[in-house]
């Protein structure tokens, strides 16, 4: 009796899933098991640590569900819960795991859970599971992250943004991951290749990158700045005494303190006008004005800045933006020799850098993308459905033709007892005839309407595309989208509030991923309802090239991709001014831009070419010779609509600022070209709705291109 009873409390503990198989958890750039690192919007990192007993093989999933308070959105209401998974799959004897996800991450804190799932039959069987919470930081300030041997956090209280260090072995090797970050500063040459890659996408999908080189070896080919500027080696270097720039020389300002570490919000404190340091901290070291700084004499593409000619230069990339520092922030005499703590000169410089790149929360194309007005360009649903009050005069016009019809018939038959049997027949069969006429309108059409806007880059070949799209559900109850793991897409409702370019306001969704690929769900849809959806992902869109030549007098512009370009706007930056009204570019309009070899590929700018300074005139330009659908997308980029003239944009210093909304203004010497692409120039399947043909996807295409303009 006791062999047996030992054998089955032996049985049993062999069955206890908990003691076989443990989870731990890291949330967070520079998490740890025990402590969440830094978690904020748009995507955090988690890392699943699997240990186990058991040595058989193993086929089954990890499960992330988030919480509706992990999923609040911009206005504090909860949301449905997020259910992300991925693949597992364990050979016999193997002990150790690691699964990675990219989560998606709201204001307040984000709580959720990490399942272990077998597989069990048809379905799944939970083995294991663990809790996790973390604090979200806060957006109010721009949040900068650093890579660097420097101590930089020290000068964290004389900066107007959030410093957060990320450790070489814990940067992000996913550019979704970095998409939190408003500028990283990069000044350490220990990166991995995906590491590399990452920092390169993140740059082109709209991020900003401030690149100190602290040796040589940081314009490798392979690495950031050889890519992103176009650099084929390392430039010269020349000293500098200190005291040639005053404006380092000056004594920095406490401009309010903050938590420097991950997940803490901000906390101002402090009065600007004082030098006081921070409990426990000394002011900052003043090195001697004789002090020698290195610099690097040549920043590739990046063109200096006017007011800070040999420090720092800045260059356009995709839809982000470079800022080269020619000094090494990690050297004397911008840091002390002993412990690297930046010094009044360190101190002056770091700050100066980030004022160029991280003024506030970084702007983004899409923000612009999912506004209200391109939200009613994209509807489906609400233009297939009439309105109710539509319906109610319809159904009047009807009864009252149809009455006074049949009282006309009947008399003139001379039959009136006729008149209400024959009343009756015709209005159910109009009645028949009016659903059946209405089911078959509303199936007729696109299932799919999407904007895409490439925003292309010569250098690196690379581009960003930002997609906001509506899928209109006509029969089934779920839709599915199957991509490759490097863009983000998020089922959103589109009607106002993001964060760092995500939409806030996000549908219920599953997202199962493989080893290379993520199918994402949306359940419980409803007929004749749209979907709304936004995705960004830097990809290579292959040919996308043209050039702007010419100097301040004429310039001449050429298509070098294979497809032709209409309603196509050329911008010519100039210097900014402070008069209300007048745009600080020259503005060129061209119906038609040709393919390369095309007899009008190559067109010149002139008087002749000259963009009216009227929005309600560019969108009857761009509405009259191009598809209704893309033309109307372009206008609403722009913020100019034909059809809403009271509160649309007069000018075009104001479509500047619509422009600027999405990072793409050119500055002086540099030039922007925005128009519309034929509508296969990107594949329609690469958005991946499985059970969509083609040819119910309607799509338009938008291109544009920014660079420095070229000598003749």
């Amino acid at each position: 009796m006791r062999i047996a009873l030992f054998s089955l409390i032996t049985l049993f503990a062999a069955l206890l899933p908990a003691q076989e198989y443990l989870l731990e958890t890291e949330l967070g750039i520079g998490g740890t098991a025990q402590t969440p690192g830094l978690v904020a919007a748009p995507f955090a990192p988690l890392t699943v640590h699997i240990q186990r007993t058991d040595t058989r093989p193993f086929k089954g999933r990890v499960v992330v569900e988030l919480s509706g308070r992990a999923a609040r959105g911009p206005f504090g209401d909860d949301r449905p819960a997020i259910e992300l998974s991925q693949e597992l799959n364990l050979e016999e004897g193997t002990q150790n795991a690691v699964v990675h996800f990219e989560i998606p991450v709201y204001r307040n804190s984000l709580e959720g859970q990490v399942a272990l799932e077998r597989n069990f039959g048809d379905g799944f069987e939970p083995v294991s599971a663990r809790a996790f919470t973390g604090a979200v930081h806060g957006d109010n300030r721009a949040l900068v992250g650093f890579i660097s041997q420097a101590r930089l956090a020290s000068a964290q209280p004389y900066l107007f943004q959030d410093l957060i260090e990320i450790q070489n072995q814990q940067l992000p090797e996913n550019w979704k991951l970095l998409a939190c970050f408003d500028a990283i500063v990069l000044n350490d040459d220990r990166l991995s290749r995906k590491q590399a890659e990452a920092l390169v996408d993140y740059v082109i999908a709209g991020g900003t990158l401030v690149v100190s080189p602290n040796t040589a070896a940081a314009f490798n080919p392979e690495l950031p700045i050889a890519r992103l500027l176009g650099l084929t080696s390392a430039p010269a270097q020349a000293g500098v005494r200190l005291s040639d720039f005053k404006i380092l020389r000056e004594k920095p300002k406490i401009s309010g303190l903050s938590r420097g570490t991950a997940g803490g919000p901000t906390n101002p404190e402090g009065d600007p006008g004082t030098i006081k340091p921070p409990d426990n901290e000394d002011p900052p070291l003043d090195p001697r004005d004789d002090s020698e700084l290195s610099l690097w004499q040549g920043a590739g593409r990046a063109r200096p800045l006017e007011d800070l000619r040999s420090l720092l230069s800045y260059a356009r990339a995709g839809a982000g933006s470079v800022i080269f520092v020619h000094a090494d922030f990690s050297q004397f005499p911008l840091v002390t020799a002993s412990e690297r703590k930046p010094t009044t000169a360190g101190v002056n410089l770091v700050s100066l850098a980030l004022k160029h790149a991280a003024q506030g929360v970084r702007r983004s194309a899409m923000v612009r993308l999912a506004a209200g007005d391109n939200r009613d360009t994209l509807d489906i649903a609400g233009k297939r459905i009439p309105g109710r009050d539509m319906q109610v005069l319809l159904i009047f016009l009807y009864v009252s033709a149809a009455g006074v019809g049949m009282f006309l018939l009947a008399r003139r038959l001379r039959r009136p007892e006729l008149y209400p049997a024959a009343l009756l027949a015709l209005a159910v069969l109009s009645v028949l005839l009016v659903f059946s006429l209405g089911e078959v309108y509303k199936r007729a059409g696109d299932r799919v309407r999407m904007v895409r806007l490439v925003v292309s880059d010569g250098v690196t070949q690379r581009n960003a595309v930002f997609t906001v799209g509506c899928a209109y559900v006509v029969d089934q109850t779920r839709l599915e989208f199957a991509q490759d793991r490097t863009p983000w897409l998020v089922p959103a409702g589109l009607k106002g509030g993001n964060i760092r370019g995500l939409p806030a306001d996000y549908a219920q969704y599953t997202a199962s991923s493989s080893a290379v690929e993520t199918v994402t769900q949306v359940h419980d849809l409803v007929r004749w309802q749209n979907l709304f959806f936004a995705s960004a992902e830097p990809a290579a869109v292959s040919d996308l090239q043209l050039r702007v030549t010419g100097d301040g007098g004429a310039q001449t512009i050429e298509n070098r991709s294979p497809h032709s370009v209409s309603g196509c706007l050329i911008l010519i930056g100039g210097p900014p001014t402070a008069a209300p009204g007048v745009p600080r570019c020259k503005w060129h309009y061209l119906s038609t831009l040709g393919a390369a070899g095309s007899a009008d590929a190559r067109v010149p700018l002139s008087s002749t070419t000259l963009a009216p300074n009227d929005g309600s005139a560019i969108a009857s330009l761009l509405l009259d010779r191009n598809d209704e659908f893309a033309a109307a997308s372009l206008c609403a980029l722009l913020g100019i609509s034909p059809n809403r003239r009271v509160m649309m944009p007069h000018g075009l210093s104001d479509m500047e600022q619509s422009l600027n909304t999405c990072e793409l203004l050119p500055d002086e010497g540099e030039f922007l070209v925005i128009g519309i692409l034929p509508e296969n120039a990107v594949s329609k399947g690469s958005m991946g709705l499985r059970d969509t043909e083609p040819d119910r996807v309607g799509q338009a295409v938008i291109w544009a291109t920014r660079g420095l303009m070229e000598s003749r």
